[in-house]
């Protein structure tokens, strides 16, 4: 043996080297480790050659002075039992002191028998930070652009609500009668618009105002004489609401029965309380078969086999029940009439030229009148204004007169009678909607204008 000559390559420390050149993140580790779990290299620059006084040893890797290393070796060694079960490799997360640890394992294995493991390891801080600070960018420029919105929206509302305000005082003077009203808003846009508009309407209301207080008057002393031709009738009147207790009594009723309209008294005791009879008879008529009460059920009746025996007298009369019923069918009240049948002929000759006067003027009765609609319905019919009822929850028209058939172009009120959808005769059907949530909420209004479209699509107000 003449010599031999040795190199040595100090691979750690290159292999180190090249590990802290990856970019890992912010604060990410990458080491290397045998099967026994003996460092072989890391990124960070602690050296993993421990010295003692005889020799030199590498460091195991839970032995790291690098705590994120020892870590990870430490929670890999528990979580698969020992170095050597590791195979595959691994995508792991676990927490150091509270943070999340995403930590990737990858078997490493050479035909010149080199079994490593190559282990990365990042802190979920390290990528989330970026998004973090997005956030708060993101945040701050909502909070700007809030601000921002906020100003301008508080400038524009100025600028619109300035013009509405006007408009909204000019209306609440108009709501409280105060009809002489107008707006000055020199603007082209939709405000100016509507200003316009707004002149116009409180131009129309004035005029439909003065309209309303002779409609009003001729109303009342309609009402009045109405009510003393009621009175003036050479025919007894009782009138029961749909509960069976007294409603009206014209004063031909009490000289014909003798006695006062008792509140108390129940459709029971009818029979008994105004000694009401069977005629040739002692017996008292059958409270269920009296005329009124069966007008309470719903039945028109007319029987003349009735006496009342008062006062010492027997008077003989003719009875008629008519039943009166509501926008739903059922019964509203229950009106009797009667008369003494001795003067038979001279009472329906009365009764006729009363009954003709009447129509005359139950044909100028008006929608003011529509609650006595059930008593009066030759009013309703006659009317010269439109008078219709309609159910609110699906729009169906119910009921119309003629002068409200004729105003949509139909020749009679039943073409239009039953029709579903009255939002189509709106030209704008937002109108509708807005006399329904006014109906709804206010119970009645007094003044509402829209424009309409006849059944040709002629427009009309």
């Amino acid at each position: 043996l003449i010599g031999a000559c040795g190199i040595d390559f100090l691979l750690p420390q290159e292999m180190s080297q090249f590990l802290k050149s990856l970019n890992i993140g912010k604060t990410g580790s990458a080491f290397i480790i045998e099967r026994s779990g003996t460092l072989v290299s890391t990124s960070t620059a602690e050296p993993i050659v421990e010295n003692t006084s005889d020799d030199s040893e590498r460091l195991l890797a839970n032995q790291s002075s690098n705590s994120t290393i020892r870590a990870t070796a430490d929670f890999l060694e528990q979580r698969f039992d020992g170095f050597d079960q590791i195979q595959v490799a691994q995508r792991l997360a676990f927490d150091i002191d509270g943070a999340r640890q995403f930590v990737q394992v990858v078997p490493f294995q050479d035909r010149y028998g080199l079994d490593w493991l190559i282990v990365i390891v990042l802190p979920e801080a390290d990528y989330l930070g970026q998004i973090q600070s997005n956030i708060r960018d993101t945040l701050l420029l909502c909070v700007l652009a809030l601000v921002a919105a906020l100003i301008l929206s508080v400038l524009t509302a100025r600028w619109i609500t300035g013009p509405l305000l006007s408009l909204n005082q000019s209306a609440q003077a108009i709501a409280d009668g105060e009809w002489n009203q107008t707006v000055n808003i020199k603007r082209s846009d939709e405000l100016g618009k509507l200003a316009n508009s707004f002149n116009q309407m409180a131009h129309q209301l004035q005029t439909a105002f003065l309209e309303l207080q002779t409609l009003t008057q001729n109303l009342a002393e309609n009402e009045t004489r109405l009510q003393a031709f009621l009175e003036s009738l050479p025919i007894s009147i009782s009138i029961l609401d749909a509960t069976g207790h007294p409603y009206y009594a014209n004063q031909r009723r009490l000289q014909m029965m003798g006695e006062a309209i008792d509140p108390t008294v129940s459709s029971d005791h009818l029979a008994e309380v105004y000694h009401l009879y069977r005629a040739g008879t002692n017996q008292l008529y059958p409270n269920d078969q009296l005329p009124i009460i069966q007008a309470l059920s719903g039945k028109h009746t007319q029987v003349d086999d009735i006496e009342i025996h008062q006062n010492g007298q027997t008077i003989s009369i003719e009875v008629w029940g008519t039943p009166i019923f509501d926008e739903q069918g059922k019964v509203a009240y229950a009106i009797a009439t009667f008369q003494d049948i001795t003067e038979r002929k001279q009472a329906e000759k009365l009764l006729a030229d009363y009954n003709c006067t009447l129509e005359q003027q139950v044909a100028e009765r008006t929608a003011a009148l529509r609650q006595s609609e059930a008593k009066f319905r030759t009013i309703f019919d006659n009317s010269q204004v439109g008078i219709y009822r309609v159910r609110l929850s699906d729009g169906l028209l119910l009921d119309a007169n003629q002068r409200h058939a004729n105003l949509f172009g139909f020749d009679s009120p039943e073409e239009i009678i039953g029709l579903e959808h009255v939002i189509g005769y709106y030209a704008d059907p937002s109108d509708h909607q807005h006399l329904i949530e006014l109906l709804k909420r206010d119970r009645e209004v007094r003044s509402f204008e829209a424009q309409m479209r006849k059944r040709d699509g002629t427009l009309f107000w």
